[in-house]
């Protein structure tokens, strides 16, 4: 899933530091409108910083799904800011709050900006029982180097003019992959596929399968990707891209998908089929693409399921009818790829030796009187003050 601002999100809680002029919502769109840091009054720390709260628990049509988000979830944020600095060039942080540590963290490195408008992507992996708090709401500050307390030029007295602000919170992904194996399956069909090893990787060399009108082809079926997708994570989507043309024959535009299935880890083919019958295939390589980063294609999936050799994906293409008696087109696929989706869990397994293995425990338990309590947390204190660690 992704998660972001977006044009729908309303101002966030502003904590500390205060807006000069504009709208938080000015920077939805890259428009020209800006909204302006306070640059008078106070002193240098909070004039030059604004520090906000982003609310997780906003109605689902501001921001979707996002009070959705598990406390114990692996994800990368995505900060883009467009801004100016119309009196100085200047050094800015964006920097994201630990409630667990109780302190500011730089999100990847400084940018310097200045009179021209200048757009900058910042992105770091967050554990969220550590940058939300039980609200799921997170904290977010973008400042100059002064109001950190930072020495050293720039770090002047600058007026920074937000264009766009957008934050983006996204799961995990591994690929595109290429298959490490392509096989022609006479499952279906009964036109066998040729070269099938050519649809292994991109470069104009390709699998085909010369079809007449009404024809379906074999299975083309392309597997062992080799995920490695992390123990316990949760599997969030699947992505296929299919890289295809037509051609060749008498060229009779009409070849179409007939089948597009996932192949699953104990080698059988999934039951939806996502296949495009109302497009047909265009004449030079067009990759489609099937699935999204939240379609689990009617299957429940483990890790190891998607780390299988035998997970993959099948097409059958067909020509269909309407050209002249006897006319044929040769379906042509170039490449396969798949990416897969997925949401890591981390922090709450602990592990256990069994038999010289190491097996996951999703809980702690301990045993009081011949019978196993599950432990519901452990604090560790700091400073004479309790933190919270599980």
């Amino acid at each position: 899933m992704t998660y972001e601002t977006g044009q729908a999100l309303t101002n966030p809680t502003v904590t500390e530091g205060s807006i000069k002029s504009g709208n938080y919502t000015d920077t939805h769109i890259k428009n020209d409108t800006y909204l302006i840091f306070n640059d008078s009054g106070g002193s240098p720390s909070n004039r030059y910083k604004l520090d906000l709260i982003f609310d997780g628990v906003s109605p689902a049509d501001q921001w979707e799904d996002y009070e959705q988000i598990d406390q114990n979830l692996m994800l990368l944020i995505t900060i883009v800011l467009e801004a100016r600095d119309t009196i100085s060039t200047d050094n800015y942080y964006v920097l994201m709050w630990n409630f667990d540590t109780s302190q500011w963290i730089e999100v990847e490195s400084v940018m310097s900006i200045g009179a021209i408008k200048t757009e900058f992507t910042r992105q770091m992996s967050i554990n969220c029982a550590s940058y939300l708090n039980d609200n799921n709401e997170f904290k977010l500050r973008i400042a100059n180097g002064k109001a950190l307390g930072k020495g050293g030029a720039p770090n002047n007295d600058g007026q920074l003019e937000i264009d766009y602000l957008m934050i983006g919170i996204n799961n995990s992904s591994e690929g595109p992959l290429s298959p490490g194996t392509m096989a022609d399956d006479g499952t279906v069909g009964t036109v066998a596929w040729s070269n099938p090893d050519n649809a292994k990787t991109s470069n104009n060399t390709r699998a085909t399968a010369l079809l007449a009108s009404n024809v379906i082809s074999h299975y083309l079926k392309a597997t062992n990707f080799s995920f490695s997708i992390p123990e316990g994570a949760t599997i969030d989507g699947i992505v296929v891209e299919i890289e295809r043309q037509q051609g060749g024959g008498d060229f009779v535009a009409l070849i179409e998908d007939q089948e597009v299935k996932i192949v699953k880890a104990d080698a059988s083919i999934g039951a939806e089929n996502k296949a495009d019958t109302a497009t047909t295939w265009p004449g030079s390589d067009t990759i489609a693409t099937y699935g999204a980063n939240n379609d689990l294609w009617s299957e429940t999936w483990a890790a190891a399921n998607i780390n299988d050799s035998d997970f993959g994906v099948v097409l059958a293409a067909e020509q269909q009818a309407g050209g002249f008696p006897g006319a044929t087109s040769e379906a042509r696929v170039d490449h396969i790829q798949i990416t897969v989706h997925y949401t890591e869990v981390t922090g709450t397994n602990t592990q256990i030796n069994i038999a010289d293995a190491w097996k996951e425990s999703p809980e702690w338990q301990i045993n009081i009187g011949d019978v196993w309590k599950t432990v519901a947390g452990i604090q560790i204190n700091i400073a004479d003050a309790w933190k919270t660690i599980f």
